[in-house]
């Protein structure tokens, strides 16, 4: 029983957060400032996407245990800063409701409460042939008051499994410690509109700590092993919230909602622009009362290039933000297959089924001993 609360607790926040979204779903889509109106596009896209992730790295190393300068003290205070800075970031980023941001905060920071077992050791053994600095851990054989929520699926290492055996159970394990750290999140941005991709990727999770095992860092507070592997999730947090609020919902403005209306406003707002170009007349005379607002835009873009460089610029910031969704999507759906693969390779490891000519469970034909908690493929 006590293995299975915090599946339990993940069941009922995912429903209540999956029931708060349905009732509240047009102020969860609706977005309070557009994300397409910078003067540099594309530079503004690349930088949320590749550079300013690097915050997030890091709040979750302070998450992690890393304390710079002593200024962070205990983890309810750590893990605070990392669920309030993917939510900020992603309303910085895309203008998302006060909604969604207060349920990202509560959702990420109830997610980050379940025990992560001994799954980040990622298969390493204690007498590990990789060499991994002081402090990283290590497999928790020595420690067997320590279980992870997925125990009763993925069993609980034993001295005689081998390495691999170890690893393909901490890859499964940590998989699926990631859909309970941002499933629940991203019921919020899927209904609001911004995709699955946040709703599934946290199955990336077991790749990215294999990445941190596999990265020869020896920087302090980031070295090789789950140092390492915190600052990538971290990382990875951010920029799926970039990609799912910029690849998504692209043409809008801050409209929420599909069929809206918005590419009617925006055809309207282009041939009344046109109009007062041709006439001659000041374009604020010729405004729409909801165009006033892209006034100071237009106005802040004299001397960047004609509107229709500044377009073509933001169809190439687009056509990127896209393009890096869809790719985040499509491994994604692959680690998927090979994660749950791996879950079910376990379960049968540590629950063998019975095989019709064994007439007798342990007897000397070789079949698995389920008492030894040893199975197919020890």
């Amino acid at each position: 029983v006590g293995l299975l609360e915090p599946l339990i607790q993940f069941a009922v926040v995912t429903g209540l957060a999956y029931s708060y979204a349905i009732q509240n779903k047009q102020s969860l889509a609706r977005r309070q400032t557009d994300p397409w109106t910078s003067r540099w596009p594309v530079t503004r896209v690349v930088c949320c996407l590749v550079v300013f992730p690097i915050l997030g790295g890091l709040l979750n190393r302070i998450r992690g245990g890393w304390r710079p300068l002593g200024l962070i003290q205990g983890d309810t205070l750590a893990r605070l800063l990392i669920s309030s800075g993917v939510a900020l970031y992603a309303r910085w980023v895309g203008g998302v409701s006060p909604q969604l941001v207060s349920m990202t905060i509560l959702l990420t920071f109830l997610g980050l409460l379940v025990g992560w077992g001994c799954y980040f050791s990622m298969g390493r053994p204690l007498d590990s042939p990789v060499p991994l600095p002081e402090g990283s851990h290590t497999d928790c054989i020595d420690e067997p008051d320590r279980f992870g929520c997925f125990d009763l699926i993925l069993g609980v290492p034993e001295l005689e499994w081998t390495a691999f055996r170890r690893w393909r159970r901490d890859i499964a394990g940590m998989s699926l410690r990631g859909y309970i750290w941002m499933l629940p999140v991203g019921v919020g941005f899927a209904v609001a509109g911004f995709g699955n991709l946040v709703l599934t990727a946290g199955v990336l999770m077991g790749l990215i700590y294999e990445l941190g095992y596999d990265t020869p860092s020896t920087l302090p507070n980031f070295g090789q092993g789950s140092a390492v592997a915190e600052f990538y999730m971290g990382y990875f947090w951010f920029l799926v919230v970039a990609a799912a609020v910029l690849g998504r919902r692209q043409d809008e403005g801050t409209d929420g909602g599909a069929g809206s209306g918005a590419a009617d406003v925006d055809d309207t707002d282009r041939a009344t622009k046109e109009a007062a170009k041709s006439s001659g007349a000041p374009l604020s005379e010729s405004l729409l009362p909801h165009q006033h607002a892209a006034v100071v835009v237009t106005s802040s873009e004299v001397g960047q290039g004609s509107p229709q460089d500044l377009a073509q610029r933001t169809d190439l910031a687009k056509a990127i933000a896209r393009g890096t969704y869809a790719t985040l999507l499509v491994i994604t759906a692959a680690w998927t297959v090979f994660a749950f693969g791996m879950t079910v390779y376990c379960a049968m490891e540590n629950h063998p089924l019975p095989r019709p000519d064994d007439d007798n469970a342990g007897d000397d034909t070789g079949s698995p001993d389920s008492s030894s908690g040893r199975g197919w493929g020890s």
